[in-house]
């Protein structure tokens, strides 16, 4: 009986691993560089949250919050659709994280200014701070 309890141990802790949906061993190291490389993708101005869990033997599941700029029109010209840099950030981001071996990638895209993103925002609200104490 100790023998059994012995040689199914791995199995038991693998499955309670899965169970608990914790972050697969194997990608452990990964997940450090992980926020890094995704916010490297372009388009992406920060990775601000990367969730992976296993959900069976197979299947390795992430969720992923970014932020992204819009790409600004040329001079003269049009900027893409935010379809199409939707669709760009998410096959970055997937490109990324299948590369590591996640069979299914959920991605919020939380989309800042063109003008001036997070600095604009972050100035208009001191301005009208500044204003509040006058």
């Amino acid at each position: 009986a100790a023998l059994s309890i012995i040689a199914a141990s791995p199995l038991l802790v693998d499955s309670a691993r899965t169970l608990l949906q914790l972050t697969p061993r194997e990608m452990h190291e990964t997940l450090s560089s992980l926020k890094r490389r995704i916010a490297e993708v372009p388009g992406i101005s920060s990775c601000l949250l990367v969730h992976v869990w296993r959900l069976s033997s197979q299947a390795v599941i992430a969720s992923v919050h970014v932020r992204a700029v819009p790409v600004a029109a040329p001079p003269g010209g049009l900027p893409p659709s935010l379809h199409d840099q939707h669709a760009q950030v998410m096959r970055g981001v997937s490109a990324q994280l299948r590369a590591l071996g996640v069979t299914d990638v959920s991605v919020q895209i939380e989309w800042e200014r063109a003008e001036g993103g997070a600095g604009e925002r972050a100035a208009r609200v001191q301005r009208l701070m500044d204003d509040e104490a006058v």
